[in-house]
């Protein structure tokens, strides 16, 4: 990647090159979980969501596997505003053939918010690293998890996240990590 980001500064047609090279890749990598990866790229666009998680690693790394784990298992982590999450779970039901599989929400129906600790730290936990709620879909290549944030940045809560392999993003028009040798 640093090689390839040397070259994009070159001149405006090894920019364009590089960037249709790295959206390709993304679209490969997004192969593995979804049945129709590029039609999910203009929607992660317009939603203002990022990829983490293992395949933002993947991305950085042009595919070197750091976890160990084969990449077909791995769940797909999408970063959502509030605002936009309902574009992204539509397309994911629509388009991609998933189908609603969990919701961990920060109060669920029917609990007694006082008498229940458990939820009660849960809520601190999730209030605390900016999520409103994470839902998780279902489809033949695998899960999706969408982490919705409390706020109108989807960065907000891969910012807060325990470690910083955990922080690292991408999308079709933006990608970053805390290493700066990544």
């Amino acid at each position: 990647l640093p090689s390839l980001l040397s070259l994009r500064a070159t001149c405006h047609s090894a920019n364009r090159l590089v960037s249709a090279e790295l959206l390709r890749y993304l679209t490969v990598l997004l192969g593995r979980h979804l049945p129709d990866p590029g039609t999910f790229l203009p929607v992660l666009t317009a939603s203002q969501a990022y990829l983490g998680g293992t395949l933002a690693v993947e991305f950085l790394r042009r595919g070197v596997n750091l976890y160990g784990v084969d990449p077909e298992g791995v769940v797909l982590d999408v970063f959502v505003p509030r605002s936009c999450y309902q574009d992204i779970c539509n397309h994911l039901v629509r388009t991609q053939e998933g189908e609603l599989d969990s919701v961990e929400d920060m109060i669920p129906a029917g609990v007694n918010r006082m008498a229940d600790e458990q939820w009660t730290m849960r809520r601190r936990w999730m209030i605390g690293h900016a999520l409103n709620q994470v839902l998780v879909f279902r489809n033949d290549f695998g899960k999706v998890r969408v982490h919705v944030s409390t706020t109108g940045d989807a960065l907000a809560h891969l910012v807060r996240q325990w470690s910083s392999l955990h922080m690292c993003y991408v999308s079709p028009s933006y990608f970053g990590t805390p290493f700066p040798s990544l």
